[in-house]
Formats: C-alpha cells, sequence, structure tokens
C-alpha cells in the first residue's frame, strides 16, 4: 500500500524534513504523486543553492522555481566570475523581494564597475555578510552609509574588515542604528574604539575581539588605545567578547571587579591566553558569570579542582556551546562533568586533561548525547573502542583531529561511522590511518557530506579506492587531503572526483602536472560542480593556466 493514501500529508512532510536535498530529488523520480509531494516550498526552504547554479541561471531564475519560493539565502562569497557577471547577479538581488540573507565575502571592490547597482543591492537585505571585503575607505563609507539610509539591512557582518578609514560618525550609526554589528578581526581608530567606552549605551549586539601580548599594551585594533582601560566597558556593553591575551599581570582584585561588572545580556565570551591564574577568585564569583553565557570559550585558566566542581554543578541550559582548551579536569569528579555536559549542544575539548577511566566514562555516558563534539590533542588510544563506537554512532560533527587512535579504534570508527546517517562531517587529521582497510575508508567517507584527512599518511591504494568511490553515488561535497601524497593516483580518476566536490583543499599535496592539467580540463571543459580548490603557490601551473582555471573556480593559493 501506498503511504501517500494512508499517513496525513502533514506527517509525511514531518518526515521528508530529515532528507537531504539529493534523497528529496531521488523521491521525487518516483511518481508523479511523490514529486509533488518531495517539492513542496517548505522542505526547500533552508536547501543551500549552489553557486554553480547562480552563476549559471541568475538569482531570479533559480527563485522562481516553485520548490524554491521559501529559499531566503543566497551565498556569493569567494565567488570567481567578471564584472559583468556581477552586474547580473546584483541587479536580480536588486529586485528580488525574497531573499533576507546574503553573503558576499572576500569580494573585491576593484574588480566591479557599478558600486551604485552594488550598493543599491546589499541596501536591499536584511542579514548581509561582507567578511573581509577588499574596499577603500570612500567605497566602504559609501556603501554603508546607502544600507543604514535605506533602513532595511539590520544584521552586518564585517569582521576582517579595516574600518579606520570612515568617519566617527558613520562608525556610531553603526552602533546605534544596527541590530547585530560583527567587528572581530577588524581594525579601528582611535576615536572609533573610545565609542565602546565613552558611549552610555549600544544598541547593537557587537561582536568584537582584542588580541594582543601584555593585558597593559595596546589594543591590536587600535594602537593608541590600551587594553586594560575598555576590558571592563567591553564586558558591560557587548554581546559577544573575544579576549586573547598574557593576564599574568591581573590581580585577583581586578579579576573579581571584571567579573562583577559582567553584563547579563553578555552572549559569547571566549578568554584565552597564558597566566590566566583564577585560584583565589571565589568559585561561585566565576560560575555565575560563566554559565550565564550561552557561547563560552576558556582557554589557559588555571583554577582548582573545587573551582571546576562549581562549575559544572551550576552550568545550566542556557549554555548551548562550550569549548574548553589547555584545561586540567583530571581532579574533578567525572560525574560533575557528565550531569553538566549532557545538556551541551556542541563541545569542543582541546588539549584537555582527564584520566583514561574519565575519558572512556564521558564517550560512554556523556558524549553520545552531545550531536557537535570536538576532541583534539588528546591521547586517547588507551580507551575502549566500544565507548568510542558510540559517540561515533550518535555524532552529527566529529572532530578527533590529534587524537592518537590505535588501528583498532580507527576500524571501529569508520565502521561505526558508515552506521549513523545522520553523521555530516567527520574530522581525524592528523591521525596516521594508513593501516585502515581501503574499501571500508572509502565507504565511509562516501557516506559523509564533510571530511577532513589532511596528514593521515594515506597510502596510494587508498586514496586511488577513495577517489574512485566517489564517482559512485557518494554525499561527499568538501574534502580536506592537506599534506597528502596523490602523485600515484591516475590522472582521470582524480579530476573526475574532484569535479563532483563542492570544495576541496589539496594544499601541500604532491601533484604531478599531468594529473594538474587533468584537472583543469575536467573543470574548464566538462562537467564540474568544484566551487573552490586550495593549493599551494609552487604548484606546477603556468600563471596563464591558473588565470584561465580562476575563471571557472575561486582559486585558493597557499
Amino acid at each position: 500500500m501506498d503511504p501517500l493514501e494512508v499517513i496525513p500529508l502533514e506527517i509525511i512532510e514531518k518526515i521528508l524534513c530529515y532528507l537531504d536535498t539529493r534523497n528529496l530529488c531521488t523521491i521525487a523520480q518516483v511518481s508523479k504523486r511523490y514529486y509533488d509531494v518531495s517539492t513542496r516550498c517548505p522542505l526547500w526552504k533552508n536547501v543551500r543553492i549552489s553557486k554553480k547554479a547562480v552563476v549559471k541561471y541568475g538569482v531570479l531564475k533559480l527563485l522562481s522555481v516553485p520548490r524554491f519560493s521559501n529559499v531566503k539565502s543566497i551565498d556569493l562569497s569567494k565567488l570567481w566570475i567578471p564584472a559583468e557577471g556581477w552586474n547580473a547577479l546584483l541587479s536580480d538581488i536588486r529586485h528580488s523581494k525574497q531573499i533576507e540573507y546574503l553573503d558576499v565575502s572576500y569580494l573585491n571592490l576593484n574588480e566591479l564597475n557599478d558600486l551604485d547597482l552594488l550598493a543599491d543591492a546589499l541596501a536591499s537585505i536584511k542579514r548581509l555578510k561582507m567578511s573581509y571585503v577588499e574596499a577603500s575607505g570612500a567605497e566602504l563609507s559609501r556603501l554603508l552609509m546607502k544600507i543604514l539610509v535605506n533602513k532595511k539591512t539590520k544584521e552586518i557582518y564585517l569582521d576582517g574588515t579595516d574600518l579606520t578609514e570612515i568617519s566617527d560618525m558613520l562608525f556610531e550609526k553603526l552602533l546605534d542604528e544596527l541590530d547585530y554589528l560583527d567587528i572581530i578581526h577588524s581594525h579601528l581608530s582611535r576615536d572609533q574604539a573610545r565609542c565602546f567606552k565613552t558611549k552610555s549605551e549600544i544598541r547593537a549586539k557587537v561582536a568584537f575581539r582584542c588580541e594582543g601580548g601584555d593585558i597593559h599594551d595596546s589594543m591590536t585594533v587600535c594602537d593608541d588605545v590600551i587594553i586594560m582601560d575598555f576590558i571592563p566597558d567591553l564586558f558591560k556593553k557587548l554581546r559577544k567578547l573575544e579576549l586573547k591575551l598574557n593576564f599574568s599581570e591581573i590581580s585577583t582584585d581586578i579579576w573579581c571587579n571584571l567579573f562583577s561588572c559582567m553584563s547579563e545580556k553578555l552572549e559569547s565570551l571566549l578568554i584565552a591566553g597564558m597566566g590566566i591564574n583564577l585560584v583565589n577568585v571565589p568559585g561561585n564569583l566565576i560560575s555565575s558569570c560563566f554559565c550565564r553565557i550561552k557561547d563560552l570559550s576558556l582557554s589557559g585558566l588555571d583554577l582548582t579542582a573545587e573551582q571546576w566542581e562549581i562549575f559544572f554543578k551550576q552550568l545550566s541550559l542556557r549554555t548551548s556551546k562550550l569549548s574548553l582548551r589547555m584545561i586540567n579536569l583530571s581532579g574533578v569528579e567525572v560525574n560533575h562533568i557528565i550531569r553538566a555536559l549532557k545538556q551541551i549542544k556542541s563541545l569542543s575539548l582541546n588539549y584537555v586533561c582527564l584520566s583514561t577511566v574519565q575519558w572512556e566514562m564521558l564517550f560512554s555516558s556523556c558524549f553520545p548525547h552531545i550531536p557537535n563534539l570536538s576532541v583534539v590533542k588528546v591521547n586517547l588510544s588507551e580507551i575502549q573502542e566500544e565507548c568510542l563506537v558510540q559517540t561515533v554512532r550518535k555524532a552529527v560533527h566529529l572532530c578527533l583531529s590529534s587524537s592518537y587512535l590505535s588501528p583498532v579504534q580507527q576500524e571501529a570508527t569508520f565502521r561505526a561511522a558508515l552506521q549513523n546517517q545522520a553523521l555530516k562531517s567527520l574530522d581525524l587529521s592528523d591521525v596516521v590511518l594508513s593501516g585502515v582497510p581501503q574499501d571500508l575508508l572509502a565507504n565511509a567517507v562516501a557516506g559523509i557530506k564533510s571530511v577532513n584527512l589532511s596528514s593521515s599518511k594515506l597510502q596510494s591504494k587508498q586514496l586511488i579506492a577513495l577517489y574512485s568511490r566517489m564517482l559512485g553515488n557518494s554525499k561527499l561535497r568538501e574534502l580536506e587531503l592537506r599534506f597528502q601524497n596523490n602523485s600515484g593516483v591516475p590522472p582521470k580518476i582524480l579530476a573526475l572526483a574532484i569535479s563532483r566536490l563542492r570544495k576541496v583543499n589539496l594544499n601541500c599535496s604532491i601533484l604531478s602536472r599531468d594529473q594538474l592539467i587533468e584537472i583543469c580540463s575536467q573543470i574548464q571543459d566538462n562537467y564540474s560542480a568544484l566551487e573552490m580548490i586550495s593549493m599551494s603557490r609552487n604548484n606546477l601551473l603556468f600563471p596563464g593556466e591558473l588565470k584561465t582555471l580562476s575563471s571557472y573556480v575561486y582559486i585558493d593559493l597557499d
């Protein structure tokens, strides 16, 4: 009996919403009734439209397709097209009433010939990402002024952008009129930085990063501003704050004052450095501040076991993302850690010191409840493989980079990954995988959307099996194979496999000129879904060949 005849349509849609785009397309080919159900708009609301399709068909034509009628976001970051192509896309965006989020990161305004068209298009977007955009102060000011005058844009991501040449008045307007402003890694003038101290209230939720040497040095974002003078105001007024400094000269009294002035509006906090001695700060004060942060990252903190236990006992449901680096938890009761971390949605443990028993209990009783898990630069070779398997079977995003997994653990990990249909990304970089059976590795990787196997010392037969498997039915879209010897792979197989990916990183990988020429030929003359390829600068392609290739795909040269 056809399930469509007995199961209500609402239930069918609920079931289908767990499928990815590829599986929805497969179901649509069963029959006309299945096509009608699987192409209903709500199921495609969050689909990612490929850059290749956007370049080929244009924005308006794609959004006119019924199943894309609810798509709200377009990604044009790291696009490889000439000025005329940009003009066509920007014209479509300007006339579209549907797009709410647009990413134009890494856009070079020197390569465009119609700044007014760009300004009109960007000003029509509600959420705008302009990270690492290359523009002069006058060009950037013109764009931002147009965006603010139009009053439609509520969020702007300007991370990695030089803002020193825009006026102080314009910078204050960004703080006063936007709902969200990301200026992490951005460079500010002295007066712009002082806005965080002089303004009594900042309307926008600001994401800001302060990175440097000593706490009494000047800020990296502004050479004329002393860091210590601003930290209390940053704690009070910002929503997302990253501090990467040498805190060794901060006294206990100063830490207590800083924690006391921390605003309850602060949603994301990163504190990283060397010599962060908090052992004399009351544990309840530390926990009351840290435990109300939604996204918390701590690196290099020196706390007693008692202070950590207070932290884990008070950790609330409010914290959904937690990152701990260079932390010693070996003296903390593991049950306190398990109870606290079970509620975390995204957890990263990097250089964290725990005993083998603690790790085994976490992998068996805690980590299976965490969809996004990263355990990095930790020796896991002594834990039981069954404990590891329980986590791999349930993970959605899993990183075990530099974890020293034994051959038995590696094989168990790949077998468990084969059984986990929900696994979207796997990172086993810096783990020697040369002993994993080639077919097992290839089949497991082909079932995952994003995989990082950099510096894993794969053998030629493993690489050939992997690339060959990618020519069949494969979910793989993003692959990192840095520091691998690909020279033994037949050029045609390598080129065909790469052309089926969306993004590939081959930095510091050994490639022959024949392989590179075949890759260029496949991308330029035949079918290719590739949007970005990363390669070393010392590759064997001539400048003219690289320039031609850059007309078809974004090239990132290391």
